[in-house]
């Protein structure tokens, strides 16, 4: 099964689309956003829908169009109310809400193995939620999590030196695992 989450209005629409034009039925859409706590929040509805996000970022293509409050949830009560007992992969791109949205995953990720998560993560986004990307890798492999940044040609290469300015500007795609 696979659940994907979508608070954005178009974007929700144009991905149930998708699904039955594929005749997908083992997908079950969720139109909350993740964070790292559940109930309610603003949500910047950005002209470019990739855009939008639980904040005003930095990001110069971010270009709000309305704010829309929005339900949120997190990992954690995600999975315990549907009663998921195994996560292999997850793919978090939300324009800077990333550490918020591991924030939320903290019971997943003390118990789960063989976990592997595809994340952004851009100073520019992050600065609308007050930390640096530096910041929070350094959280994420203080967490245990094993840590590779995506190459230009998609492979992966170890994060080993935190300090690379690179990270969150020109580098912001990566991999965490959990063995």
């Amino acid at each position: 099964m696979f659940f994907p989450f979508e608070p954005g209005l178009a974007e929700g629409e144009l991905l149930k689309q998708n699904l039955r034009t594929n005749k997908l039925d083992n997908v079950t859409l969720s139109t909350c956003a993740v964070s790292n706590r559940s109930g309610e929040a603003q949500f910047a509805v950005s002209k470019d829908g990739a855009m939008s996000s639980l904040r005003k970022t930095n990001h110069p293509g971010q270009q709000i169009s309305e704010w829309r409050k929005v339900k949120t949830t997190t990992i954690d009560e995600f999975l315990q109310e549907f009663s998921i007992s195994k996560v292999d992969f997850i793919k978090i791109d939300v324009e800077g809400g990333e550490k918020f949205v591991f924030e939320g995953a903290r019971r997943l990720l003390s118990s789960a193995r063989n976990l592997t998560i595809l994340f952004e993560a851009s100073d520019l986004n992050a600065a609308g939620f007050g930390y640096s990307v530096k910041d929070f890798l350094c959280e994420l492999k203080n967490m245990g999590l094993a840590l590779h940044h995506l190459n230009d040609d998609s492979s992966l290469i170890p994060v080993a030196d935190l300090s690379n300015p690179q990270f969150g500007r020109e580098i912001y795609n990566f991999v965490a695992t959990l063995g």
